[in-house]
């Protein structure tokens, strides 16, 4: 099992209504994201509004690619456009991985794993 981790940018006067949503995300997306692979997922919050978002799955680029090419994700994350400022929408370098979950979202940014003990 891999480790995987990505930050990115809600607006934070929005953080009570995006916890609200993530504590009733659509069953039927759940589905999506376990089939996918992505387990033990996690999602902390930073008063600047950062985002860290976390999830473990034995191919975490497979699991990535496989929710993005889902309709339902996408309709996820159209859902989800309206927590995220006018800022964070700017291009920048993003993660090689050019699947439709990091077009959708250019501000999330990669994080590399460099230290994991059980």
């Amino acid at each position: 099992m891999r480790q995987f981790a990505f930050t990115l940018k809600l607006n934070p006067e929005m953080k009570d209504e995006y916890q609200e949503i993530h504590e009733n995300i659509w069953p039927e997306f759940v589905k999506v994201l376990r089939k996918a692979g992505m387990k033990n997922q996690s999602t902390f919050f930073k008063e600047d509004g950062t985002l860290f978002l976390y999830f473990e799955s034995d191919d975490p680029e497979k699991s990535l690619r496989e929710v993005s090419n889902d309709p339902l994700n996408i309709k996820w994350q159209k859902e989800m456009d309206r927590f995220f400022g006018k800022e964070s929408k700017k291009e920048k370098t993003g993660p090689k991985d050019k699947n439709i979950l990091f077009k959708a979202r250019p501000e999330i940014e990669v994080l590399e794993l460099i230290y994991h003990k059980e």
